[in-house]
């Protein structure tokens, strides 16, 4: 908030990360380490109202960029206080020793449960995750590797069908035509917000490929519309399928 304000913004926060947690009985202390997806200052939290067992984990790079943080690192998107008596992890690119759909991964967890991804393009040490749910299906948390759903269909490999009905005469078919079977599934206006444009484009192009997998729930931060029939829906996050 404050370097939202330090910068001429402002920002308005109902609720921290431990007050939903809390809210679906999910224990402060019971939480080991908390993965930071970006450095951007609407994504940092409050990892100071954790036990100080907690630690951080970050992206490579972000640690040697910003750490202690302010007002020692002016440009660092955290307080120093965040960091105070705690362990701050700095991923390193030689970890991410394996990879998944096309992306560096790391096995975080050491057991094939859970992986951290790193996706290039859109920020400093930006950080994607692959869950495990069930021996053969996976939740995909895509992070800002993705701005938007609808770059993701209708393109390669989850293009329209070739036959499409639509009950209605007022539809050009050329209008459909042009969303089928599209050549390249790169658009001037797909790229997210980003700090390298050519690196974000391919990323999305592996993204797209996760969402095309049946096998795999693709997962946004800011896609509100499945909340009602994922957040509450302990079978759902066990299969991590979704069905609407």
């Amino acid at each position: 908030m404050e370097a939202g304000r330090e910068m001429g913004g402002d920002m308005r926060v109902d609720k921290c990360v431990e007050d939903i947690m809390k809210e679906h009985g999910v224990a402060r202390n019971t939480v080991d380490a908390i993965i930071r997806n970006h450095a951007h200052i609407d994504h940092v939290g409050r990892p100071s109202r954790f036990p100080s067992r907690t630690k951080p984990v970050v992206g490579p790079g972000i640690k040697e960029a910003f750490y202690p943080g302010r007002p020692a690192v002016k440009e660092a998107p955290v307080a120093a206080r965040e960091f105070l008596v705690r362990k701050v992890e700095g991923l390193t690119p030689l970890q991410f020793d394996m990879e998944i759909g096309g992306l560096k991964a790391l096995d975080y967890c050491g057991d094939g449960s859970f992986y951290i991804l790193s996706p290039p393009g859109h920020a400093l040490g930006h950080l994607n995750a692959l869950a495990r749910t069930t021996e053969d299906t996976f939740i995909y948390f895509a992070g800002y590797s993705v701005d938007q759903p609808s770059v993701l269909r209708t393109h390669s490999p989850s293009d329209l069908s070739v036959y499409v009905h639509v009950p209605s005469r007022s539809c050009p078919g050329a209008v459909l035509h042009a969303r089928v079977n599209r050549p390249k599934s790169e658009h001037p206006s797909e790229a997210p917000s980003l700090e390298k444009e050519a690196a974000a484009r391919e990323t999305l192009a592996v993204v797209q490929r996760f969402d095309a997998d049946d096998r795999c729930l693709w997962w946004w931060p800011t896609i509100r519309v499945f909340m009602e029939y994922w957040i509450y829906s302990p079978k759902c996050r066990m299969t991590g399928k979704l069905k609407i």
